[in-house]
């Protein structure tokens, strides 16, 4: 059963005091528990104090729209995955907070630093109008269903054709083949029929479902999708949008659901990731075709349980690592992506003791907004490999888009400055635009689409990886969707009139 509505949003923000006592409770005493359990670690007094600070404005984040408002959500759920994650898993397995980071102290007072940022945000954003939403809530099961098949076929369709005419960045930096990304902006549609599919289901049945075979058959594509791609994040997005779709609408996760995720996490952790990265090197540079054939000829070999094997020796041997980011003593593979705290603090520490790289920094990402047939000569080199090559963590030329999150990314353009500038502004651009979009994202589909990349993503994105989603994808996507939504609307007053004379 939902808890009442002045728990979870309200339009003038909301106050401790409103949030359930038990709740309250719980929380202080898991971060008195942390505390304790930290200093008997041997933790940084100084260093544990910014970790309970930026925990505090964690919390303010989310009390001040509750987990239903898009704009509290997003800031939390950054936070989470990039230090908050970190707190508790390191306090689980025994270990201080400041171990095993290059430049501890300074890391930790910088995303202090950026919390208050993501915090005054929201702030001004509150208090910034915007206008009425771009969408709201559509819950006719007609409308649902027709988004759903619609958003589907396009989807896959767009996703075929960006496949057919993607050539890779790796191979195009060192060759004159150019592929064309206008497919690869718009096919994410493809998440919409998820989104849209999974409501429909929920709300036709009164929730006694949340999947049949239409939808399995969706949820199965998008797996098929990141195998061919070699792509986790396509995976995680399909199993996020159809999990979080599920959750807003019911205000809860079902017992069966929570088997079906543990059974998700083991298939990706020892069958897909497995295969993912000991094959995504052949295939990165193959054609669409020649992709196909590979994965037919090699479907036997990669459920092998010898390649498998061989997989996880040569992951916890750092041999497939980029860096060495053992924050919690190894390589913890996919659970390394939801501490970004440490692919930061690398970034942070290389460039206490050098120069930074320069505020023209900055400006990258703008110059991929516009698309390749009116600016051929944009970048196809991310940010994440320049900044890596230039401080030598990386060999020069080697393209594999690491991570390296818009703090790091700040702080190597111009140090402190930047930590104290661009964060911000990221953050005011990205609340304003999901205040747009629709804040309230109960029983709103298109405020569940916006919101779950971002909330899966963003911890990882730096701040061209941001300028690109605010001013190219989203964007592109929003009047994709607004035709749509049109095309439905103006072949319902035609039936309604044509009835009507009738």
């Amino acid at each position: 059963m939902a808890l009442p509505l002045k728990y979870y949003n309200s339009s003038h923000g909301s106050s401790i005091s409103q949030l359930p006592f038990m709740r309250l409770m719980f929380w202080t005493f898991l971060i008195l528990s942390i505390i304790v359990l930290q200093l008997a670690f041997g933790a940084d007094v100084r260093i544990l104090f910014f970790a309970v600070a930026t925990a505090l404005c964690g919390f303010l984040i989310l009390n001040h729209g509750g987990i239903y408002d898009a704009v509290s959500l997003a800031g939390f759920v950054f936070l989470f995955n990039t230090v908050f994650f970190a707190i508790l898993l390191k306090t689980f397995l025994g270990q201080a907070i400041d171990s095993n980071l290059y430049a501890p102290f300074i890391s930790f007072l910088i995303i202090f630093i950026v919390a208050l940022e993501v915090l005054f945000a929201i702030k001004l954003v509150h208090i910034i109008p915007v206008g009425k939403p771009l969408y709201k809530p559509h819950n006719d099961l007609s409308f649902l269903k027709y988004l759903a098949i619609v958003c589907y076929v396009l989807g896959v369709l767009l996703w075929i054709l960006s496949q057919l005419y993607h050539v890779d960045p790796r191979s195009q930096f060192s060759s004159q083949d150019k592929g064309f990304g206008g497919f690869a902006t718009i096919y994410p549609i493809f998440y919409m029929g998820i989104v849209a599919g999974t409501a429909f289901v929920l709300l036709s049945s009164n929730q006694k479902k949340s999947v049949n075979k239409w939808l399995f058959m969706m949820i199965l594509t998008g797996v098929i999708m990141g195998l061919f791609e070699s792509r986790k994040v396509i995976v995680g997005l399909t199993f996020g949008y159809y999990f979080f779709t599920s959750f807003i609408y019911r205000h809860r996760i079902t017992s069966r659901q929570i088997f079906v995720g543990i059974l998700l996490v083991l298939f990706i952790f020892f069958i897909f990731a497995p295969i993912v990265h000991v094959y995504r090197t052949d295939l990165w540079f193959l054609p669409f075709s020649q992709r196909i054939d590979y994965m037919k000829s090699n479907a036997d070999k990669m459920i092998q349980s010898n390649y498998l094997f061989d997989y996880f020796r040569r992951v916890f041997n750092q041999e497939y690592s980029l860096n060495s980011y053992q924050y919690f003593g190894q390589n913890l593979i996919l659970i390394d992506r939801f501490a970004t705290i440490q692919h930061s603090d690398l970034i942070i520490d290389s460039f206490m003791s050098r120069n930074e790289m320069g505020a023209e920094l900055f400006i990258q990402g703008f110059d991929l907004i516009l698309p390749s047939f009116i600016n051929p000569n944009k970048r196809s080199i991310s940010l994440g490999d320049q900044i890596t090559w230039e401080l030598g963590l990386r060999k020069y030329g080697v393209v594999g888009f690491p991570t390296v999150p818009v703090i790091a990314s700040s702080f190597a353009a111009k140090k402190w400055l930047g930590v104290l500038v661009v964060p911000f502004f990221i953050f005011l651009l990205l609340f304003l635009f999901l205040k747009k979009v629709g804040a309230d994202i109960r029983r709103n589909v298109f405020s569940i689409y916006f919101i779950v990349p971002i909330l899966v993503g963003a911890h990882e994105w730096s701040h061209s990886q941001y300028i690109v989603r605010l001013f190219r994808l989203f964007p592109v996507q929003i009047i994709l969707l607004l035709l749509i939504v049109f095309f439905y609307h103006k072949v319902r007053a035609i039936s309604i009139r044509k009835s009507t004379l009738l």
